[in-house]
């Protein structure tokens, strides 16, 4: 029997997957991989894109290509073996000798709670009760809420305490 000349994505569908016969949305992506145009385009309900034979073994050998790819990829998170645990001994020695470097790096993390109270800011700034709340009514010092329920982000509390150093600040702050 002979094969036909032209084929529509169904007709497409089933020749490359006899067992299971691709569904249209499928071949349409072998064929954008196969960079294929229809011989004859399809249009509305009636009309169905049709492709040329030489076409359609170009769209086969892309599905091939694509299964191989998709057969060759692992799902493994690695196939290495891992590498033998050091002795405790060396261990110990690269943290000795790393100890400056962590005790920098613990100074570096913040201990400074995201949101402070104004009993907290006071605490951690130094800054006078006058200066926050003089701040705090210029609308120097962004906060959330009211009364007693008002918090200040830590970062811009520091922001806030360092413009207050300067004498020229301070002064624009209490006029």
């Amino acid at each position: 029997m002979k094969k036909p000349e032209l084929m529509t994505k169904d007709e497409i569908g089933r020749e490359l997957s006899p067992d299971a016969p691709l569904s249209d949305r499928s071949v349409q992506r072998y064929i954008a991989l196969a960079e294929v145009q229809p011989a004859i385009k399809g249009s509305g309900r009636g009309n169905v894109a049709k492709f040329r034979r030489e076409d359609v073994e170009k769209i086969k050998t892309a599905y091939q290509g694509a299964a191989e790819a998709r057969d060759g990829q692992s799902t493994a998170i690695s196939t290495t073996k891992p590498a033998m645990l050091q002795p405790v001994a060396l261990v110990g020695e690269l943290l000795t000798a790393n100890v400056e470097g962590f005790q920098r790096l613990q100074n570096a993390l913040d201990t400074w709670p995201v949101w402070l109270t104004r009993v907290e800011a006071l605490e951690r700034t130094g800054l006078p009760v006058t200066w926050l709340d003089a701040g705090i009514r210029r609308g120097e010092l962004p906060h959330v809420g009211e009364g007693r329920g008002r918090r200040f982000h830590r970062d811009e509390l520091r922001a806030f305490a360092e413009r207050v150093r300067d004498r020229s600040y301070l002064a624009k702050l209490f006029k």
